[in-house]
């Protein structure tokens, strides 16, 4: 899902919408849920991306309707308001409750990998 790039656009449509179709067409086949009963958010969004990185357009999406977004161990996405889920039991401390962090992500990663999209068109005018 982190390396996952989102190409749609939308007009006018609810974000929790939104989400539900970008969850279902690029982190499904990876084993991750939504579901936009749980707190349902009709706010109207228009936006275009292209080959943005999955959680940045979630975070977009956070941003334009005032919500909060994290993936529980079990790969469901939650999307709530701001300040709607108090946590009193949890915690994510490394090397306490946190032993590990996921794949792809970490300060000192020396086997991070780049990717790099290009666009444009060879001097014959085939795009690539």
């Amino acid at each position: 899902m982190l390396s996952s790039t989102v190409t749609a656009s939308y007009s006018n449509t609810p974000i929790d919408t939104i989400l539900d179709e970008i969850v279902t067409t690029y982190a499904t086949s990876m084993g991750y849920t939504y579901s936009k009963a749980s707190y349902p958010c009709t706010t109207l969004a228009t936006l275009d991306w292209s080959n943005k990185p999955f959680w940045e357009c979630v975070i977009d999406l956070c941003n334009l309707a005032g919500y909060d977004a994290y993936v529980s161990n079990t790969k469901a996405i939650i999307f709530h308001p701001v300040e709607s889920v108090l946590n009193t039991n949890d915690a994510a401390v490394f090397g306490d409750t946190l032993n590990e962090l996921p794949e792809g992500l970490g300060a000192d990663e020396k086997d991070a990998i780049t990717r790099v999209i290009v666009y444009g068109e060879d001097d014959e005018g085939y795009l690539f």
